[in-house]
């Protein structure tokens, strides 16, 4: 998904809310429409899906509607979606 990607020269790690930790491999730009991309995304040694970051895309003009499926992300402007994703697994917080 990364349509640009620069790998970490110098070890990395991000620490999860149960308190286990990866390794950053890469930072880089993730495309999300036509216009617009995410920077600064992560690529995350051992993650077999994609983590996004929702204040990002609040930040950029979107809206994020989950469920227990899914998350629609909409375009504020007009509430047309830019893209769904498909929820795996149980939610838990």
């Amino acid at each position: 998904m990364f349509h640009s990607l620069q790998l970490t020269q110098e070890p990395q790690e991000i620490v999860f809310g149960d308190s286990d930790k990866s390794e950053v491999i890469g930072v880089g730009n993730i495309s999300i429409s036509d216009h617009q991309s995410l920077s600064n995304a992560l690529l995350v040694d051992s993650l077999s899906y994609n983590l996004m970051c929702v204040s990002q895309l609040c930040g950029m003009g979107y809206n994020c509607l989950f469920t227990d499926v899914d998350v629609k992300i909409l375009r504020r402007e007009d509430s047309s979606v830019a893209f769904i994703g498909l929820l795996k697994g149980k939610l838990s917080c």
